[in-house]
């Protein structure tokens, strides 16, 4: 998703450009009418880059620490795994002697 809104920046700067040449065209309200719909257009941008920065921020400390935590329960696994045998190996050995 920031890959394609990224790629999306040059349209947005394509658009405003084009929004303030028409701005230098146009008089009265229609240009304070154009220059607000530029600057909601620049600002929706922005925001949306800073939301995106942010998620990915959050998701590149979120990996490790997701991996770490799969590694820990294939850790543990094992442990209880073999914990299991070996009880199962207690059961059969008491059961020998009964």
């Amino acid at each position: 998703m920031a890959l394609e809104i990224a790629n999306q920046e040059a349209l947005v700067s394509a658009v405003v450009e084009d929004g303030r040449e028409l701005c230098k065209q146009t008089t009265g309200d229609e240009a304070i009418a154009l220059q607000s719909r530029i600057e909601a257009l620049r600002t929706r941008y922005i925001d949306l880059t800073a939301v995106i920065d942010a998620k990915i921020a959050v998701l590149s400390e979120a990996l490790p620490l997701a991996e770490r935590f799969h590694e820990g329960c294939g850790i543990v696994q094992q442990w209880m795994d073999a914990v299991e045998q070996d009880m199962q190996n207690i059961d059969q050995v008491y059961c020998v002697f009964i």
